[in-house]
């Protein structure tokens, strides 16, 4: 049993039986019967359940730690969380509010006004560009 830290175990047992399914469709000329592993996901402790020889083993122990990575920031999963005592108008407004740390870039060309963050907006209603 490898316990997975960052990754979710249904998802890398997924990804490794096709690894692992690949791997024996190549080598269906020789079969190696070392060669065989199978997983399992125990979702309840997010760990890999691995059925195969120690050489296997230690092989999917060295993938599930290369695999088994924290997702940058920003890259997550989206989470949806159900509102009891709010609308989302009003949290949508209240977290467009929120400063970020992100520091503003210059850009090329004409400069926008802060009031008209759309660079859709039509010629009639843009305010005039020095």
């Amino acid at each position: 049993m490898i316990p997975v830290k960052h990754a979710d175990a249904a998802r890398l047992v997924t990804t490794l039986t096709g690894i692992y399914s690949a791997r024996q469709r190549e080598e269906k000329k020789a079969p190696d019967m070392g060669l065989m592993a199978h997983f399992v996901a125990d979702e309840r402790t997010n760990a890999v359940v691995v059925l195969a020889n120690e050489v296997e083993t230690r092989r999917v122990e060295e993938l599930i730690d290369l695999l088994d990575r924290q997702v940058p920031k920003g890259e997550e999963k989206i989470r949806v969380y159900y509102l009891e005592h709010a609308t989302a108008e009003d949290l949508l407004k209240v977290l467009q509010e929120i400063p970020t740390q992100e520091t503003p870039r210059k850009r090329k060309g004409r400069n926008r006004h802060h009031c008209c963050p759309n660079p859709f907006t039509s010629a009639r209603t843009r305010p005039p560009t020095p």
